[in-house]
């Protein structure tokens, strides 16, 4: 596969390193396998797996009013500080721009991650439609995530830190 137009997390060395079966994803060169498929879904079902999102977009609404303008261009209810929601972001008709997860980081601050493909739409879109008294940045190209996923995610990250 020719991977020098794509785009590469800060993790791409350790994924060719672990021998991760590599894969064109919008763009990116992202890890779609080390051991298997089934194996993988298995152990992720039954203890902990680490999932690279570097690739993904993040964007932080914060300021007073941030609450109203982010309710107003998601449709997911926002939550209590600390906690996050699946949703989409909606255009002027309804209709869906992106499917995103919302993070209630503070009282008045929202980390809105957005698909790797619509950073750059997202980004536009959101940005023309908060208001004024609202500070919106994209954080994407500052910002690596690790999604940490299965029953015992809890017990391993409390360990880790």
């Amino acid at each position: 596969m020719e991977t020098d137009n794509l785009l590469k997390t800060p993790l791409y060395d350790l994924h060719i390193k672990s021998n991760a079966k590599m894969i064109d994803f919008g763009g990116w060169i992202m890890p779609v396998q080390y051991e298997g498929i089934i194996k993988e879904h298995l152990e992720t079902r039954s203890s902990v797996t680490v999932f690279d999102i570097c690739h993904m977009g993040e964007f932080i609404c914060e300021g007073p009013g941030a609450e109203a303008a982010v309710s107003n261009i998601l449709t997911a209810e926002l939550l209590k500080i600390g906690r996050c929601r699946y949703g989409f972001i909606l255009n002027q008709n309804a209709g869906i721009i992106d499917d995103c997860i919302t993070y209630r980081i503070d009282k008045d601050e929202y980390m809105i991650v957005v698909n790797a493909s619509r950073i750059s739409v997202d980004s536009k879109w959101i940005d023309e439609h908060i208001p004024g008294n609202v500070i919106f940045k994209n954080i994407s190209d500052k910002t690596g995530k690790l999604d940490v996923q299965g029953p015992k995610s809890t017990e391993i990250m409390v360990k880790l830190l």
